[in-house]
């Protein structure tokens, strides 16, 4: 039996993906025979990862600045005393790498965003979908999302099939977002993945202070596997009975009044507001098998989970409106709705967390991109630059 020879990429090959580049710096005759689970494993990885990835943007930099030196160098007259060969070897840039820029300078087009031909170069992403990425981003509905979740709405409109890098990429290169700076501040320990629905609630407060001046208190109950927020409540005050009641809201929303043979794992923070008399009783009370533990206490990990709702409501949905005294529970209103059922939840890629909840089997489900890539290579192939996109 003829054993199978499995190919090894150079680790370079791999770090251009990463970092986004590889259509500048490898042949379309080369990465045509990659498989496509393989390099969109590579696109996925992190290109902190890899040393020297916070230089991606310098490096895209520098392979412009190089293609323009190049542009004249190729243009040398062949009476200069000097051989191009000489030079190369001088200028320390390989025959492969010289070889790889002028397939580039044959494919060039002013009409595309990453600079080549789309009829050679068919496989990358069409005009068309360059136009739906712009209208997804422009929409004023999705300006309150992270870029991932309007990439999740747009594949889950069958608008586009690209993947969530590729979207990143192009986002990048229109002008949408900038590249991020790798932060240096400590992480804290994540949480862990419930195996299903309401086997383990994360619940804390948030303190919100409204343009008006007024300090206000965000209670919220939130499920660790399909991040939902369950239950929710804002006042002025710190109360162990507004915690008591969001909890109490919560058992009575998921599960009813029988509450036999139910146990609950709750996930809270060392806070008073947490861990008061109140708490106590109702729990020994409950009928309900609930197990409170504090994070980093009584568990290795952290409550980051029910954090993860209040930095969105600030970072996005609060943070673009004025938010007074008089509106801030319509505002809560919306962004729970709208977190729940509209938003698609980062974990969950293009389904919602009110989705996954209610059907635990999306959160196993492998993305599969409705629409093949047949439709961008005949509309690239047939593309004429002459018509303004």
């Amino acid at each position: 039996m003829m054993q199978q020879v499995y190919k090894k990429y150079h680790s370079d090959v791999k770090t251009s993906y990463a970092l986004g580049i590889h259509e500048q710096v490898l042949p379309y005759s080369f990465t045509k025979d990659i498989v496509r689970s393989t390099s969109f494993y590579w696109r996925k990885e992190d290109p902190q990862k890899y040393i020297g990835g916070e230089f991606a943007d310098k490096i895209q930099s520098s392979l412009d600045d190089t293609k323009l030196f190049l542009n004249s160098f190729e243009n040398i007259s062949d009476d200069f005393p000097v051989s191009k060969h000489v030079l190369l070897r001088f200028l320390d840039i390989s025959k492969h790498r010289y070889m790889i820029w002028l397939n580039e300078r044959a494919s060039y087009c002013n009409n595309s965003i990453i600079g080549q031909c789309f009829k050679r170069r068919p496989n990358q992403i069409s005009p068309l979908e360059i136009n739906v990425l712009k209208r997804y981003m422009n929409n004023p509905k999705y300006k309150i999302w992270c870029i991932r979740s309007v990439w999740g709405k747009a594949v889950r409109d069958s608008a586009v099939s690209m993947a969530v890098s590729t979207w990143y990429k192009y986002v990048r290169k229109l002008g949408f977002s900038k590249a991020r700076k790798p932060q240096k501040i400590k992480r804290k320990r994540g949480s862990y993945d419930a195996s299903r629905p309401n086997e383990t609630w994360h619940m804390d407060i948030s303190q919100y202070k409204t343009f008006d001046d007024i300090t206000y208190y965000i209670y919220t109950v939130v499920d660790n596997f399909s991040r939902k927020i369950i239950s929710y409540d804002i006042s002025t005050q710190k109360s162990a009975k507004i915690r008591t009641d969001t909890v109490k809201k919560a058992i009575k929303k998921e599960f009813g009044v029988d509450l036999k043979d139910y146990s609950l794992d709750l996930i809270v923070d060392g806070g008073t507001e947490n861990n008061n008399k109140t708490i106590h009783q109702f729990i020994q009370e409950c009928q309900l098998n609930i197990n409170k533990k504090i994070a980093l206490k009584d568990v290795t990990f952290s409550n980051s989970i029910v954090e993860g709702p209040y930095k969105i409501m600030k970072s996005y949905y609060f943070r673009i409106k004025k938010i007074l005294s008089t509106t801030i529970q319509q505002e809560l209103d919306f962004f729970v709705e709208n977190y729940n059922d509209e938003k698609p939840c980062n974990k969950h890629k293009i389904y919602t967390p009110n989705e996954v909840h209610k059907n635990p089997k999306l959160a196993e489900a492998k993305l599969v991109l409705s629409k093949s890539n047949k439709e961008r290579l005949e509309y690239n192939k047939n593309y004429c630059c002459k018509i303004a996109v």
